[in-house]
């Protein structure tokens, strides 16, 4: 199943929103602050949660080992700020092994700041930090369960490059970004 992307312009919020990019080390990653952090962030979004097939709100424990996971294979965490508040999360992968893209493994954005321009705005500055650290178009992968999000990506200059089946057996979409779209630079 192919999609196009929408043209939701006319309601999307104004562009660009100001935000800043922190990275996190894997100490502040895994610190129990830093757990809290992701915890509240990523439970504030629950249809998220839920798509991925787990409970509404993730247990500190999950988190945590989701986190390890992501650090084991190289990922590395940035905070979302905006006015100092840390608005929501991503992690990053500068080289998959297994096609050379980068990749966006997170994006969660506090639903209290959702519809409001943080996430467009985390899309570009996390494609162009990618960028400078790999010339291959960036890639991620949308739950089909979750259609809110695949619009999201969509509308933000990514495209479809093949529908899958997760490790988990759940059907997602590979998506990467359309190349001088301004979500990828190149």
């Amino acid at each position: 199943m192919l999609f196009s992307t929408p043209d939701f312009t006319d309601i999307l919020p104004p562009f660009p929103m100001q935000i800043e990019l922190v990275p996190l080390t894997p100490e502040e990653t895994l610190s129990p602050g830093g757990l809290a952090l992701q915890q509240r962030v990523i439970n504030s979004q629950p249809a998220f949660n839920l798509a991925l097939g787990g409970p509404a709100a993730l247990s500190l424990s999950a988190i945590r080992q989701d986190a390890e996971a992501v650090l084991a294979a190289g990922g590395r965490y940035l905070a979302i700020r905006r006015q100092q508040e840390v608005v929501g999360l991503a992690h990053l992968l500068a080289s998959n092994p297994f096609d050379g893209h980068p990749w966006i493994g997170l994006l969660v954005i506090d639903s209290e700041m959702a519809g409001k321009g943080v996430g467009r705005s985390a899309v570009s500055q996390l494609c162009h930090h990618l960028a400078r650290l790999n010339p291959a178009p960036v890639r991620l992968c949308v739950q089909l369960s979750n259609p809110a999000a695949l619009t999201f990506w969509l509308c933000c200059g990514f495209e479809l490059v093949e529908e899958d089946l997760d490790e988990e057996g759940r059907p997602i979409a590979i998506l990467q970004a359309i190349q001088h779209n301004g979500a990828n630079p190149r």
